[in-house]
């Protein structure tokens, strides 16, 4: 069995080298999912290869979905939203055709914001603690009036020991929290909790034109497979799980 998490998952930085992003994201997963096939299928007759894909595989929300709150699940069109996502969606397709030609069970997740207080600083709320940790009072942020689904790593760790441990009736699974959280809410809780009052000051090149009002994926599909539930849904319990040990 594989459990293949490595990839470059930074959105800009796949969008500066597009060439690394693909030989990373889409060929090196191919390579390591044509090697379990090899060892596998002549030492056990087969191997299973968990991949971790991304939501944003899905189409983005749109027109009228856009103002409300967008609920996606695995059924939602494909339509990636950015190169990071192409190179995630290429990797699946790759992983399709040698699940086809045998001796390989693949499981994908399709992860939505997962994060955790030791992630890079590139990231949101990384980047907010990082900021806080050292001491700065005003912080630049993109547009915290809007609404994401972040979960816990506990809850991710906890749903990748599940898809190693049990067979899967299906190939394709959402992780996610199922919430939509304010970015507001996450970053003034952060600074709370860190004892710092902090001024967040919109930085232009941090604001993405037309962002979707509230954005939040469906683990229904997951639970009911294999009973997983995430731990630290609500926000509150959520900042608990981010800044845990």
């Amino acid at each position: 069995m594989v459990v293949h998490l490595a990839g470059l998952s930074h959105v800009p930085t796949c969008a500066k080298d597009p060439e690394l992003a693909f030989r990373i994201n889409r060929d090196g997963t191919r390579f390591v999912a044509g090697e379990l096939q090899k060892v596998a299928g002549d030492l056990y007759g087969g191997g299973v290869f968990v991949f971790a894909s991304t939501a944003q595989v899905y189409q983005a929300a749109k027109g009228e979905e856009a103002k409300t709150e967008a609920l996606f699940t695995e059924d939602r069109r494909i339509e990636p939203q950015n190169l990071y996502a192409e190179t995630k969606w290429q990797a699946e397709e790759a992983l399709r055709g040698i699940a086809k030609a045998g001796r390989l069970e693949l499981r994908i997740l399709r992860f939505f914001n997962h994060t955790h207080k030791t992630q890079s600083p590139d990231f949101f709320l990384p980047h907010i603690y990082s900021q806080l940790k050292a001491g700065k009072t005003e912080i630049p942020v993109g547009n915290l009036d809007i609404r994401r689904d972040f979960g816990a790593l506990k809850d991710l760790l906890a749903a990748l020991e599940i898809a190693v441990a049990r067979e899967l009736p299906g190939e394709v699974y959402n992780v996610c929290s199922g919430k939509a959280k304010s970015l507001r809410a996450l970053a003034e809780g952060l600074a709370k909790r860190m004892g710092v009052q902090a001024r967040f000051v919109t930085d232009p090149a941090r604001v993405r034109e037309g962002e979707p009002v509230s954005l939040a994926g469906s683990h229904e599909l997951f639970t009911r497979a294999t009973g997983w539930k995430p731990r630290f849904a609500d926000e509150s319990a959520f900042l608990d799980a981010f800044l845990s040990d």
